[in-house]
């Protein structure tokens, strides 16, 4: 396991020094930024080279995750309690100063704008942990850009405070700007983390790191049927996705089984090649390169047989659809459609009792019942037709026609009247959902 430190120049030799005596330098190494730019571009640079990314602070971090959503596992050294007591001490002591009066404290700008009087006032009611909470809650949800933008405002204020002679000394937690606070004569103090921050964040990275990568080596299965379902085509099947698995850089052991393929692969690559459960790029690639249709079933599991048998009802499903829609069926044994249209039409197998009760009261499966109150979702007071409905819950006309005979005779949609297209054919039946 590798990790990427990423400090400002300021604490360079600080973090090196303790990351030795921690026992941690040959698993985290150092990188410096200069600005919050560099620090996107340096997380750019190296980021493939790492398993996970800890930041020296809650800014860097924040940035890096505004502009790279699908970033690598990261925490930030978050600054213990213990630290703020410690400094705010020491000044008191140093400078005599009980109400805190001759000082300006830039992480109170947020929650303190009097820092002078609320923040002795906290100290004094023994109501300081309750404040650095509420304040690390604060900064956690402010917009990256504003915590970019407010840089230059904190280091203006510090040395406008001390040249108009305002203060005797300053606080800062923005590392960024104590090298320039100190040349321009700034008396300011940095409250620094300690080993046991270091090294609980880095427990922390470490545990996320473990996780994601558990996650990524659990199994799945993909279950593939051609249309005609010939040898010919089948091998066709398996030469495109040899190809795909290249291009993808997707892990595929491949298993014929008696009228279809099996492919054995994991969750990471699943979730990458259905655009994080969206669409079936599969299904695209092998339909434009070998010209026929293909039915497509995705099966997660925590176990290689829970994400066979997954499959192979994700496959079912498929072929049960008019133009064998790819199905995935989740650990959860939660069934989603991958349409490609950006919203999931997902099926759960922890059903609601609202969902239990129209079961046992019509005889229907829960999995009906879910898929008529999606289709109310859908269509609320809309007026359509059996068409439209095999259309929305991408199923055959002749699947949405009974359907719509269940719903009909347990009074959950009603038909309102027959509608003619033109002079040929039979005219269409119009129906509305009337379930509440």
């Amino acid at each position: 396991m590798k990790i990427a430190l990423l400090s400002t120049s300021y604490l360079e030799s600080f973090y090196k020094k303790e990351l030795k005596e921690l026992d941690l330098a040959d698993i985290i190494d150092v990188y410096v930024y200069y600005t919050y730019e560099h620090v996107v571009d340096l997380y750019r640079q190296i980021s493939e080279q790492y398993d996970g990314i800890l930041a020296g602070g809650t800014a860097p971090m924040r940035i890096i995750q505004k502009a790279y959503p699908k970033h690598k596992p990261m925490r930030n050294i978050e600054c213990g309690i213990s630290n703020f007591y410690r400094e705010i001490t020491r000044v008191i002591f140093e400078y005599q100063d009980f109400t805190l009066q001759y000082g300006y404290f830039d992480f109170c700008d947020v929650m303190c704008p009097d820092n002078a009087k609320s923040l002795i006032e906290k100290m004094r009611q023994g109501k300081f942990e309750d404040w650095f909470e509420k304040n690390q809650e604060f900064i956690n949800q402010v917009p990256p850009n504003e915590i970019w933008d407010s840089l230059e405002a904190k280091r203006n204020k510090h040395i406008e405070l001390w040249k108009s002679g305002t203060v005797k000394y300053t606080l800062s937690r923005r590392s960024l700007i104590v090298p320039d606070l100190l040349k321009a004569g700034v008396n300011c103090r940095f409250v620094n983390c300690n080993q046991d921050d270091i090294l609980k964040s880095s427990e922390l990275l470490m545990h996320d790191i473990t996780i994601q990568n558990l996650k990524k080596n659990r199994p799945a299965v993909i279950d593939i049927k051609p249309y005609p379902n010939t040898e010919e085509n089948r091998q066709k099947i398996r030469k495109c996705l040899m190809s795909y698995s290249k291009k993808y850089l997707c892990d595929f052991l491949q298993e014929d089984q008696d009228d279809f393929i099996q492919v054995f692969t994991n969750h990471h690559s699943v979730e990458k090649l259905t655009c994080d459960f969206q669409t079936c790029t599969l299904k695209t690639y092998l339909e434009e390169k070998c010209d026929f249709r293909v039915s497509i079933g995705y099966g997660l599991g925590e176990s290689l047989q829970d994400a066979i048998s997954n499959s192979l009802y994700a496959l079912k499903e498929s072929i049960n659809t008019v133009d064998y829609n790819s199905y995935l069926i989740n650990v959860k044994k939660n069934k989603i459609g991958l349409f490609g249209d950006g919203k999931l039409v997902a099926f759960s197998s922890d059903v609601s009792p609202q969902i239990l009760n129209l079961a046992e009261e019509t005889g229907l499966s829960t999995l009906t019942i879910q898929k008529i109150l999606k289709a109310k979702e859908i269509l609320g007071d809309t007026d359509f037709t059996s068409q439209d409905l095999a259309d929305i819950l991408h199923i055959t006309l002749r699947s949405a026609n009974r359907m719509l005979d269940n719903m009909v005779r347990y009074h959950m949609a009603a038909l309102l009247y027959h509608r003619q297209k033109g002079t040929k054919g039979r005219p269409q039946k119009v129906y509305r959902i009337i379930h509440e």
